[in-house]
Formats: structure tokens, C-alpha cells, sequence
């Protein structure tokens, strides 16, 4: 069996070339969307923890403006850490903790990830997996995040992709979907 490797760039563009006549996915996982502009889930972690702090102390909200300060994050965790119930910084649950903490409401939460992603304009990368679509040698893309960037590219390449979200259906359905052999051109991209 063989076995994966993390391949450098140019072992990669070799491979693609050598498998020009196959067709490949890509899984784009956190952080992809970084070179677009597209805060961090780390950065919404430290925004949603200063919510929290300010929404106590009202009056250090002028002196955090930016939650992303050494002196800024070492202040409100002392903070989170003396009120107890609060996760450990660092603890796996910190994300969806502290996006309900500071946004109760289903809708206020949907409202601050639109704020973080609507003037947005993918990047380099995202138009480069379209060029590889229109190619054929890109069929699907796979991501976990919610900012629309591969959608994006997309549209601005004049390609209409199918966009399959886990909320919409089951997981069988999705993998049905994505990984059926088609008769469309259309590139597939699945969020989770």
C-alpha cells in the first residue's frame, strides 16, 4: 500500500502533471481563507471573549479595542479565569463556547460571521482552483468554512458550482451528491 506524504510544491505540480488525465479534489480546512482577509477562528475566539469581558466591564472597552494585544488577551483571560465557568484558554470547546456566549441568538451569530466575510474577495488561490476546473482537472472542493470564498471565485469566473451543505442534507445524501459519477461540468463544494 502506498503509503501519503505531505508533498513539497514541486513534487506536487509533478504529480498533476503525471495524472493530467485524472480528476482531483481538494479539502480546504481552516485557515485557507486568511490570505483573503477572512479573520481566524482564533481572532472570533479573542473578538467573542472581549464581548464577554466588555459586556461586565463596560468601561475597559475603550482600553480593548483590539482584542488581539498580548496585554489585551493576557487581561481578559485572567478575567474569564477568576469568574470560573468559563473554558480553559486553549480547551476544545473554546469555539462554539464562546461564539454562543457572546451571541446568544442564532441569528446574532449568523449577522457577526456575515460582518466578517461580506466585503470579502477571494484570493489567488481560490480563482486558481477555478482555473483548474475549467480545465477539468479540478472537480470538487471540500471545506469546513463558512465564508463562500470558493463559491466566490467561483462566480467571478463564470462557473456555476453546486454548493452542498450538510444543513440542507443528510450525510449520505451529501456524499451521494458529491461523489456519483455526473454528466455535468460543474464542480462540486461541500461544507460542513
Amino acid at each position: 500500500m502506498e503509503s501519503h506524504n505531505i508533498l513539497e510544491y514541486g513534487e506536487f505540480i509533478s504529480s498533476v502533471r503525471q495524472n493530467r488525465d485524472s480528476k482531483f479534489g481538494f479539502l480546504l480546512g481552516a485557515g485557507t481563507s486568511l490570505s483573503s482577509g477572512v479573520q481566524s477562528a482564533s481572532d472570533c475566539i479573542w473578538d467573542w471573549k472581549r464581548e464577554i469581558y466588555c459586556r461586565y466591564n463596560e468601561s475597559h472597552r475603550i482600553n480593548f479595542p483590539d482584542a488581539r494585544s498580548k496585554f489585551a488577551k493576557t487581561q481578559i483571560q485572567k478575567w474569564l479565569d477568576a469568574q470560573g465557568g468559563y473554558p480553559t484558554l486553549g480547551a476544545e470547546d473554546e469555539y462554539v463556547f464562546y461564539a454562543e456566549k457572546a451571541h446568544p441568538i442564532a441569528s446574532d451569530r449568523v449577522r457577526y460571521f456575515n460582518s466578517l466575510i461580506h466585503d470579502k474577495v477571494p484570493y489567488v488561490g481560490y480563482r486558481l482552483l477555478c482555473l483548474l476546473n475549467k480545465y477539468s482537472i479540478v472537480e470538487s472542493v471540500w471545506t469546513t468554512n463558512f465564508d463562500g470564498m470558493t463559491e466566490r471565485a467561483a462566480h467571478q469566473m463564470n462557473i456555476t458550482p453546486k454548493v452542498i451543505t450538510l444543513d440542507r442534507l443528510t450525510a449520505q445524501q451529501t456524499w451521494q451528491h458529491a461523489l456519483l459519477p455526473r454528466k455535468q461540468p460543474w464542480p462540486s463544494t461541500c461544507q460542513s
